[in-house]
């Protein structure tokens, strides 16, 4: 029965306003009749002071009452028949000296009391029903008498019954009406409040692999649904970007692997179709080392592409110099810088000698990752640097938030129209006979990226280029 959220929030509803409605309707039931109470009692004791200024006791100390009118007040409104009234005068000791005719065979309960008493009264009617009455006690001083008298007035309570009973009838009728109106409109208006709900989950469950590119509907109004569509399509733009990962990760093996491995069993073929000299042999086995060198190389350089675009999560998050991670990867490049007769030259820009060196120099990130951004830059620079050439390597660290580090070198440098290519994948400029698939720039890209920075290539005069990677500090 309360399987759906709209069936819990509607009980629920209904069980508080019903809740609501019973105590409201407790403290006005009260309120209601203890003041209708007061105010009948007050009407009764005003009609007992008007009567007993009206008794009279002559000389003889005979009982009069100076007019008759004032027992049926016919110009006053009461909250009581005076037709029905039962009046009774006693003494102190109780005998009765005047009474209704009603109370011959019946009197009303004597009882002696110094000031106004007002209680219940129940008593049986001429059909032998149990009526109700009021009956107030009161004692009557006159000059002529020795002693105080008793006046007694019961009023029928007719009236004060009629209206609890009407409210009490209203409350049956009301109460559950409200119940079940709350019950309705809790339904309907639960289900028209959830029906964004309905949509984000069959959209939701109707989004599949092959359609990751969907999204739920956002409500226009901003609430917690709002909110939870906005979560999903943020998931969804997370899961869309890790399958076009995995798929971009395929086709990279594909596409990069394919040509050393076609290289390699060329040559395998060329060397098991005949019989080949040691010459030859050696030539073959040279060629076998350089492909499975870049094939290595490229499955690095894959795998580190894979690890880049799965995003923050990835991240080994620690504190280093960026210096140390500098010199390490020169030392990474070292045969080749020294096969091409390189210099290579680490300068420190702006850096106050007063200041702690550890701290100026210490940025917070990924190591390896960052060490593969100034690999790939450097491995850049080396490659297309002439042979004798120098490259600087340049390291500002005046900012608080950031590191500049600028890898300048004195290569043929980049044409206009291939400076914004050139981080893009699998990028080429063909400027010498280099080997490369054109991913490490894109990976240094992504990598400066995925750290909160960014890299920028300037044309060097006369000749070279120069990357500045700007990273932040933490």
């Amino acid at each position: 029965m309360f399987k759906t959220i709209g069936a819990r929030l509607t009980g629920l509803f209904t069980v508080l306003l019903t809740s609501t409605l019973l105590l409201s309707s407790v403290v006005v039931y009260r309120f209601f009749f203890d003041t209708l109470q007061r105010e009948f009692d007050n009407s009764l004791y005003n009609y007992a002071i008007d009567l007993a200024e009206a008794i009279n006791f002559d000389q003889f100390g005979t009982l009069d009452i100076s007019s008759e009118d004032i027992i049926y007040e016919e110009s006053k409104i009461l909250p009581f028949s005076l037709g029905k009234a039962l009046i009774q005068i006693s003494n102190l000791r109780g005998v009765p000296l005047a009474r209704s005719r009603q109370l011959i065979e019946s009197p009303l309960p004597f009882a002696a009391t110094q000031k106004p008493l007002i209680n219940s009264l129940f008593r049986e009617g001429p059909e032998g029903q149990i009526l109700g009455y009021r009956l107030i006690t009161m004692p009557i001083r006159k000059p002529l008498l020795t002693e105080a008298l008793i006046l007694q007035i019961a009023v029928p309570n007719q009236f004060y019954e009629a209206q609890r009973k009407q409210l009490l009838r209203l409350f049956w009728i009301f109460i559950p009406l409200v119940t079940i109106l709350a019950v309705l409109g809790g339904m309907y208006f639960s289900r028209r409040a959830l029906q964004p709900m309905a949509q984000i989950t069959a959209r939701t469950k109707s989004i599949q692999p092959d359609n990751l590119k969907a999204r739920v509907p956002v409500p226009t109004q901003n609430d917690e649904i709002q909110d939870l569509a906005t979560t999903i399509n943020e998931l969804l733009e997370r899961l869309e970007r890790t399958f076009n990962s995995q798929e971009q990760f395929i086709a990279n093996v594909s596409h990069q692997l394919k040509t050393p491995l076609a290289i390699m069993k060329g040559e395998l073929d060329v060397l098991n179709m005949r019989g080949t000299p040691e010459a030859d042999l050696r030539e073959f086995v040279s060629s076998l080392q350089q492909e499975l060198s870049t094939l290595s190389r490229t499955v690095e350089n894959l795998l580190i592409l894979a690890r880049v675009e799965a995003g923050l999560a990835s991240l080994a998050i620690s504190e280093f110099r960026i210096d140390e991670v500098i010199d390490s990867q020169i030392s990474r490049m070292k045969s080749l810088i020294k096969q091409k007769n390189i210099v290579t030259k680490l300068t420190f820009l702006k850096i106050d000698e007063n200041e702690d060196i550890d701290k100026t120099l210490q940025i917070k990130g990924d190591r390896d990752l960052i060490g593969e951004l100034i690999f790939n830059i450097l491995e850049n620079a080396v490659k297309y640097s002439p042979n004798g050439s120098e490259i600087t390597i340049g390291i500002d660290a005046s900012s608080t938030s950031a590191i500049k580090i600028a890898i300048a070198d004195e290569g043929p440098g980049v044409a206009l129209k291939d400076r914004e290519i050139i981080f893009e994948r699998f990028s080429r400029v063909p400027l010498q006979d280099e080997k490369g698939f054109g991913l490490g720039l894109y990976i240094a890209f992504r990598i400066a990226v995925l750290h909160g920075g960014k890299i920028s290539l300037t044309p060097r005069v006369p000749t070279g280029s120069s990357f500045v990677i700007d990273i932040k500090k933490f």
